[in-house]
């Protein structure tokens, strides 16, 4: 490219840069500026009253979509309950049985494990304070042998 081309490729409007008049005289001067609105207390309290009204008109509807929710998502799972044939009604609702039936036997399981091992520990303590074990602490018993190694002399 020649120096003619890079000088000429983006020509500048100078007058873009050009200052403004330093001191303008308006065309269209304004003659009576109209003052900013001010608002009493009241015309306020007034303005918050309303818009309090509308947003509480719009919450009110609130719990009756929430209880139509509430029985379209009824309606559904009986719709979907019905498509089902009755073996697969009673299949489902037997596996549902067995799960909680599970659930409680594990529950069960782990409630006694706890209970009688809370009882184990009573007794040892019971039989450390006694003195009836040879001089052996009580966890010291639990941990080797039990009972009847603490009982032996």
């Amino acid at each position: 490219m020649s120096k003619e081309t890079i000088r000429f490729r983006y020509p500048l409007n100078l007058q873009l840069f050009a200052e403004e008049n330093p001191n303008p005289t308006p065309t269209n001067p304004e003659p009576n500026p109209e003052p900013e609105r001010t608002f009493t207390q009241a015309e306020l309290d007034e303005i918050v009253a309303k818009r309090l009204a509308r947003d509480r008109k719009g919450r009110e509807d609130y719990d009756d979509i929430k209880a139509k929710l509430t029985a379209l998502e009824e309606a559904e799972a009986e719709r979907e309950k019905a498509k089902l044939s009755e073996t697969e009604r009673l299949k489902a609702e037997k596996a549902a049985a067995l799960q909680a039936a599970e659930d409680a036997k594990a529950d069960r399981d782990r409630v006694l494990t706890a209970a009688n091992q809370r009882l184990i520990n009573a007794e040892f303590k019971n039989v450390g304070t006694r003195g009836q074990h040879s001089g052996r602490s009580a966890e010291r018993c639990a941990e080797i042998g039990g009972l009847e190694w603490c009982y032996r002399r």
